[in-house]
């Protein structure tokens, strides 16, 4: 199911279901392709290569956000490309699973924020990194 980050509400995150009905006619394709990714790249500033490699386009400060999940999808169980959400359960973005792992990364999942966070100034042309598998809850 695609959720448009905007339309999210603190409430709804525990609400929705990864049973919920989905709609073919109201949204979205559920499987996102690659140009999708690289439509989403270019509006966060970044600039997304074959071979899941998302390269900053832009400089971003430590601490500022490198770019938010607008098009989650809720999976009920975990794979390759999901991230645990508090509570238990797994979310999908496109653009996050075009994002490559590092042991040292330079961008942090945010689940408070919906977010990837730059862990430290990142220059543009620096490829966007992250840890395998984490998410850190309290920022």
């Amino acid at each position: 199911m695609w959720v448009k980050l905007s339309d999210v509400q603190p409430a709804d995150l525990g609400r929705r279901s990864a049973s919920a009905p989905h709609d073919p006619e109201s949204e979205p394709d559920p499987l996102p392709s690659w140009r999708s990714a690289a439509k989403a790249a270019a509006r966060a500033g970044l600039v997304l290569q074959p071979g899941r490699r998302l390269i900053a386009g832009r400089h971003v400060v430590a601490g500022d956000v490198i770019f938010e999940f607008l098009h989650l999808i809720w999976r009920p169980v975990p794979d390759a490309f999901t991230v645990a959400y508090p509570g238990g359960r797994q979310f999908f973005d496109p653009l996050l699973a075009q994002v490559g792992y590092s042991p040292y990364p330079n961008g942090r999942v945010s689940t408070r924020l919906m977010a990837l966070v730059a862990r430290h100034e990142i220059q543009p042309g620096e490829v966007i990194t992250r840890e395998a598998g984490s998410s850190e809850e309290a920022h």
